[in-house]
């Protein structure tokens, strides 16, 4: 099965609805493609691992297969086509993927093959795993989980400390019974958030709190009199005696209660007792008359009511004969002692009112015969205050105090179920932080033998045979041309590097990708594949870091994907048998792909130098491609530029030198492809697209052309660019291409490898090259001529494109100085500044 064309690409980073072409003719046996680095190369090798493309494949790629036995042909689209269980691809990912380095103070091991590579790296996985997880994760889990662990049981121990500082007065709830054990066994009875709401914790706690002490009255506590008629008060007060008034008497209140005193104790008498005078009758009738009845009785009237009156007043100065609010319960001590204040402040109304009907009732006593205004009270009455709220108050206290013991337990049972809820959550959500922490000890712990097990599994697994050491060492040295390089076989199916004999810890890139292409080839044939059903992709098998290896590499390649061949009846050649016509090339479809010239060259001249009828029989498998994968610059529906790879193909038949000539050495070719896009503008200025491919690839054709240039040039100076362009600069007169000169010289040469990926503007990238073509067209016209011969290039279109007129002319450099810059460069250099 052949690949034939990769037919569409619809999304997969530069290749946005690409297509090839329709002038491209497809692939074919052999595929040779030279591209530079941003061209799409690497993405395009890609397709042929879906694994390594899966979103290029979802979004749509669609290849063209041909059978190679009847030529038919089918679309592949699908990503999952037993196509690719063919395909060998060989690129970075492949060696990262199949060469492992495990550097060692004593030895450098690798491993080979994608089995064995994926099998150390495991190892080293579960081992760095492991050690994680017994070094630290378990170690810190399981302190978590102690730590966890004994969360809830401080919690339960603070439950019990508030439950005992509250009850611990009631039986079962003292503090050497109950524990963190008792709260565990009560969690079930937390009283839920809406009934804490509506509990009065501190009104329970007093209940507990309470002890028996039933409560009385004191005799005479309460004030009891009767009522004092206001209206009789009045009355009275108002009242005045029928008698005839003795006048001294009357003017005399004082002395007159001493006469009315004395009246009753001079019955029978003849002579006064205070002073022995005679009563005469006519004294005595006048006395009669002044304290006769009506006045008795208004005397006696008043002194019932001033009884009374005392008497009230006297209750209320017995107060205090209530019990005091500190015998009474908590509970109830707050209402008691609130009645007691409004009965107090009640009787002490009524005293001032007492008060105030005493005053005017002893005003009267001391004159009858005067009317005394009554005092302005409010009730007809004036009544004892009412006790009833403190006897209710005490006869809840006695009750409370008769069935004491059930109301405190039915409290502490509130009071404990109250507490418990209150801290519920809390207690659930760290038990379950513990159940969680040691059910994650559990897990890592379940990992750890997990891990163990899996590395005990993968150190007793059956590996892939690797190559012998012997046969790695020998094509190493083959292929790097040295011999420094050893690699030896150990205990386990791991290989050791050794650099003259020391471990080799640190390879080069182009070193480990000799390895790994060394496997990757000898790895064809796993799993019993047959190479001639192959299809074989390599990326860019030699490294721009490792060019002396390009040599070995291409003869590598060659050696084994061009040259084994096979007899028509499966022997390899040479066969006498009867078959031997039909003989076929031992190996698959190959794609090399490479952005380095001189593999690409070496490989175009091998191709080149296989007789017609081996490459014209497509029956031997040798027909062959040489192709460029260009990203060229093309202008959008919207105006805007875009790169855009383009397969660009090269002659393969030997008729037209044309072409040909173009791969003798990187120098031409670089001198056809810019001087081609230079001179593709048919009239006017040089195109947008053009400008953008020439900033693209000016920075590498710059600097390689004045290096190939140079190198004949001035051959003194061989290896030492800066000083060569110094030489260059010096033979141009003062100028504008004098001044790119300068600034090229300043910006790019300062050391001697420059980042060629660094592009110009587009605004100055077909200056700079055309001063470069300018340059060597001035400095040696001869040279000039001969190329654009060589390459078939319109010298005077290209002279036209450079625009000469500025270029100046030609200064020769004095004989004693073509030798050396010394003397030269210090001048030169200070007027190519000043012009620049």
């Amino acid at each position: 099965m052949l690949v034939k064309n990769i037919t569409s690409i619809k999304n997969h980073r530069i290749f946005s609805n690409w297509k090839p072409g329709e002038d491209f003719e497809g692939f074919r046996d052999i595929n040779l493609i030279y591209a530079d680095n941003g061209s799409g190369k690497s993405t395009l090798c890609e397709l042929f691992a879906p694994a390594y493309s899966e979103s290029a494949w979802a979004s749509g790629v669609s290849f063209t297969l041909k059978e190679v036995q009847d030529g038919q042909a089918r679309l592949l689209s699908d990503s999952k086509d037993p196509f690719f269980g063919n395909v060998a691809l060989f690129n970075r990912r492949y060696v990262r993927e199949v060469i492992d380095f495990d550097s060692g103070e004593a030895v450098a091991l690798m491993a080979l093959g994608k089995k064995d590579v994926d099998r150390e790296r495991k190892l080293k996985e579960y081992r760095i795993r492991l050690q994680e997880l017994t070094g630290k994760l378990l170690p810190e889990g399981q302190w978590k989980a102690v730590k966890d662990s004994k969360e809830p049981d401080k919690i339960k121990k603070r439950i019990g400390q508030q439950v005992t500082a509250r009850l611990s007065t009631v039986k079962g709830y003292e503090a050497r019974s109950y524990n963190a054990t008792r709260v565990q066994k009560n969690l079930t009875k937390a009283m839920s958030k809406s009934d804490r709401h509506a509990f009065n914790l501190e009104a329970n706690t007093q209940i507990v709190q309470s002890s028996p002490k039933p409560l009385r009255p004191e005799s005479g506590a309460s004030l009891v009199w009767p009522a004092i008629n206001l209206e009789l008060v009045a009355e009275v007060l108002h009242r005045v005696p029928t008698a005839s008034p003795i006048p001294h008497l009357t003017q005399n209140p004082e002395l007159a209660q001493w006469v009315s005193r004395g009246m009753s104790l001079h019955e029978g008498q003849q002579n006064c007792q205070f002073c022995l005078a005679p009563l005469t009758a006519e004294r005595l009738s006048k006395l009669q008359r002044h304290f006769d009845e009506s006045t008795r009785r208004l005397e006696s009237d008043i002194k019932d009511l001033q009884s009374g009156v005392s008497q009230a007043q006297q209750a209320c100065a017995n107060m205090s004969s209530w019990p005091d609010p500190e015998l009474i319960y908590n509970h109830l001590r707050e209402d008691y002692t609130a009645a007691l204040a409004s009965y107090a402040e009640v009787a002490r109304q009524t005293s001032s009112a007492l008060a105030t009907v005493a005053l005017s009732l002893d005003r009267k006593s001391k004159n009858v015969f005067e009317e005394v205004d009554p005092p302005q009270l409010q009730a007809p009455l004036i009544v004892p205050p009412s006790p009833t709220c403190i006897l209710e108050i005490l006869k809840k206290h006695n009750l409370v105090t008769e069935d004491l013991a059930g109301q405190r337990l039915m409290a502490a049972d509130l009071v404990e179920a109250y507490l418990i809820g209150e801290s519920a959550q809390e207690l659930f959500e760290a038990t379950k932080v513990a159940e969680e922490s040691a059910k994650a000890v559990s897990g890592l712990q379940r990992q750890v033998e997990a891990m163990r097990g899996k590395i005990a599994e993968l150190e007793h697994e059956e590996l892939d045979p690797g190559p012998p050491a012997s046969w790695l060492t020998d094509r190493l040295h083959r292929l790097l041309g040295r011999t420094e390089l050893e690699v030896r076989p150990t205990n386990s199916n791991l290989y050791a590097l050794l650099r003259h004999g020391e471990p080799a810890t640190n390879l080069s890139e182009g070193e480990k990708t000799a390895i790994s292409l060394l496997y990757f080839l000898k790895s064809l044939t796993n799993g019993g594949k047959e190479r001639s059903n192959l299809t074989i992709v390599i990326d860019d098998p030699v490294s721009s870091l490792d060019d002396g290896l390009t040599v070995g590499i291409s003869s590598l390649l060659w050696a084994e994907l061009i040259q084994p061949e096979v007899c028509g009846c499966g022997e390899e050649r040479p066969c006498t048998c009867s078959e031997a016509k039909n003989w076929r090339r031992a190996c698959g479809q190959v794609f090399l792909f490479t952005h380095s010239f001189e593999l690409f060259r070496l490989w175009t001249n091998q191709l080149d130098r296989l007789p017609s009828s081996y490459h014209g029989n497509p029956n031997h498998g040798m027909t062959y491609r040489i192709l460029e994968l260009r990203a060229q610059a093309h202008s959008t529906p919207e105006g805007a530029l875009s790169r855009r790879p383009k397969w660009i193909e090269w002659d393969a038949s030997m008729g037209n030198k044309t072409v040909r000539t173009k791969l003798r050495s990187e120098y031409h070719y670089l001198f056809w492809k810019a001087a081609d896009i230079l001179t593709s503008s048919q009239v006017g200025p040089i195109r947008p697209e053009d400008e953008a491919d020439l900033a693209a690839i000016a920075p590498n054709v710059c600097r390689r052309l004045l290096e190939g240039f140079f190198s004949y040039r001035y051959p003194q100076e061989m290896g030492n660019f800066r000083d060569q362009m110094k030489l260059a600069i010096d033979q141009l007169d003062n100028g504008a291409s004098r001044t790119r000169m300068v600034w090229y010289l300043h910006q790019y040469s300062h050391n001697e490898y420059v980042d060629t990926n660094r592009g110009f503007r587009r605004g100055e990238a077909s200056v700079i090259v055309r001063s470069v073509y300018g340059l060597i067209n001035r400095i040696d016209p001869e040279h000039f001529d001969a190329m654009c011969e060589a390459l078939k290039l319109d010298s005077a279109k290209l002279l036209e494109a450079i625009d000469e007129a500025d270029l100046g002319s030609v200064r020769e450099l004095p004989l004693e100085s073509r030798g050396t810059t010394k003397k030269l460069l210090p001048g030169a250099l200070d007027s190519g500044r000043s012009s620049a």
